[in-house]
């Protein structure tokens, strides 16, 4: 797998001058970073330590940039549905968040469908469990419709 962020085009990550933090300005700034046309149906993904900060920003008149989800839906950020990842590392030089538009990507299968009994743990119930894993991975098919915040290194 190749991660995101290295399949990210050049002009689409912004690098915050923090090494822990961005600001909300560096987060408008990213936001904003990609094409109109790639915006409708585009996604954010953040840690959840990320969450933890980006929570907490206001704008210019106290309102908090973050919304949560009602009834179900996902919580949104600058209109965006924000969805958790704690695949994406924290420390300087890893990316803070990502914005992506799914229709940019092809989600394929890595290796094959694997399954196995698991009489061990059932047996004593007279019951067999069966135990099954499948790996999938993704490529983006247009950089254009991704883009990356990265704390600086």
């Amino acid at each position: 797998p190749l991660g995101l962020t290295v399949q990210c085009a050049a002009g689409n990550i912004t690098t915050t001058a923090s090494t822990t933090t961005p600001t909300a300005d560096e987060m408008v700034t990213w936001s904003e970073s990609m094409l109109a046309q790639y915006q409708q149906g585009a996604v954010i993904s953040i840690p959840q330590w990320a969450k933890a900060i980006v929570r907490k920003f206001k704008d210019g008149q106290g309102r908090f940039l973050w919304a949560d989800g009602l009834g179900g839906a996902p919580s949104t950020l600058f209109n965006f549905p924000v969805y958790v990842d704690n695949y994406l590392l924290q420390s300087a030089g890893n990316t803070f968040a990502l914005m992506l538009n799914p229709q940019c990507a092809t989600i394929f299968r890595r290796g094959n469908f694997e399954i196995r009994p698991m009489y061990e743990v059932y047996a004593p119930n007279g019951q067999i469990g069966f135990l099954g894993f499948e790996r999938f991975d993704f490529i983006v098919t247009d950089k254009n419709g991704l883009t990356a915040l990265v704390l600086h290194a």
